[in-house]
C-alpha cells in the first residue's frame, strides 16, 4: 500500500491484512528504500495490496449544535422551576 521511512530513518512498506494494517521493515539507507519498494512492487503484483478506502463508523453522533440546542433547552427548563 505504501512505503515510508520511520522518524529512526528505517524503510517500512505497510498494507491492509484480515482488517489490520501489517508492517514490513527493510532497513535503513538507500539499500532499505530499494528492498521496502521492490516488496510493496511485489505485493500489487500478488493483488495483497488494493485500494484501501476507510469504512465509515456504524454510529453516527450527533452534531455539536443539536447537543448544545438540547442542553440549553434543559438548562432553561431547570432553571424556570427555581424562580
Amino acid at each position: 500500500m505504501a512505503v515510508t521511512q520511520r522518524k529512526n530513518g528505517s524503510w517500512a512498506v505497510y498494507y491492509p491484512l484480515n482488517g489490520k494494517l501489517k508492517w514490513e521493515y527493510f532497513g535503513m539507507g538507500i539499500t532499505g528504500e530499494k528492498k521496502a519498494k521492490e516488496r510493496n512492487e511485489e505485493l500489487k503484483q500478488l493483488g495483497v495490496i488494493g485500494k484501501y478506502t476507510r469504512q465509515k463508523p456504524h454510529v453516527e453522533s450527533p452534531l455539536f449544535q443539536t447537543l448544545a440546542h438540547e442542553y440549553t433547552k434543559a438548562k432553561s427548563r431547570a432553571c424556570s422551576g427555581y424562580r
